[in-house]
């Protein structure tokens, strides 16, 4: 992907999440069931890093575990939401790939369902190559990101492709548009996605640094199969 087109890709998911995020905070009210799996990761004392914190439900949940949590999005009407909450925490408006934090500074750097809205194979390897940055030695890197090769997601999937092949998109193999939808179905944007693979998501966490310690296909309900996950759980640590 062209860099001029990735970075009209970040400043259109910009604008896009700034647009519906009193809408996209109502769905994110409650914790996903994944959340429980990061507790095993984070302790009392820990310096937490969310990346893509939205409305900063993540400083909600471990409030009662007492972390140290900084969150960081670059959507400032979210930060704003999450700033007014008079949520647990630190909130700041950044980019991930640019992260605004020393080096060596966090215990824990958390990812949710976010790396998957950065465009171009450079950028996203920006972004880890900062958490790994950020990151103390021993620090654990946690993400989800959406199970798009699950068969909900194959005729998204295919159409893109058909527009790639017949070379009537911009966009790298692998990507896709969602759109988000008001309450009146009207679509306020289409935001950016692009579906990892394991091996794909493995190589830039080692390009980085990082040993990949796990990757689980998750489900509301559980584990479950590739085709039929909803997330990818991964656990990364820095050496």
């Amino acid at each position: 992907m062209k860099n001029e087109v990735a970075q009209h890709i970040v400043e259109e998911n910009r604008r896009i999440y700034n647009v519906i995020a009193e809408q996209f905070s109502s769905t994110r009210s409650s914790p996903w069931p994944e959340f429980s799996l990061f507790e095993a990761y984070v302790r009392s004392t820990d310096a937490l890093l969310d990346i893509g914190c939205g409305n900063g439900r993540i400083a909600q949940y471990f409030k009662p575990k007492g972390v140290r949590y900084t969150g960081l999005d670059n959507s400032s009407a979210l930060v704003e939401r999450a700033r007014t909450a008079n949520l647990h925490g630190t909130f700041v408006v950044g980019e991930a790939t640019r992260l605004p934090f020393k080096s060596e500074s966090f215990d824990v750097i958390l990812c949710v369902a976010t790396l998957h809205h950065i465009p171009s194979n450079e950028l996203r390897q920006q972004a880890v190559n900062e958490a790994f940055r950020t990151a103390k030695h021993g620090a654990y890197f946690l993400l989800t990101e959406w199970n798009l090769w699950s068969m909900r997601w194959w005729q998204t999937l295919l159409a893109f492709s058909w527009k790639k092949a017949c070379r009537r998109s911009s966009l790298d193999w692998g990507d896709v548009r969602k759109p988000w939808k008001n309450s009146h179905g009207i679509v306020m944007g289409e935001r950016y996605l692009h579906l990892f693979t394991l091996r794909g998501l493995t190589c830039l966490l080692r390009n980085a640094g990082f040993q990949v310690i796990e990757h689980r296909f998750t489900s509301r309900t559980g584990t479950a199969t590739r085709l039929t996950a909803r997330n990818i759980f991964t656990v990364a640590q820095k050496p």
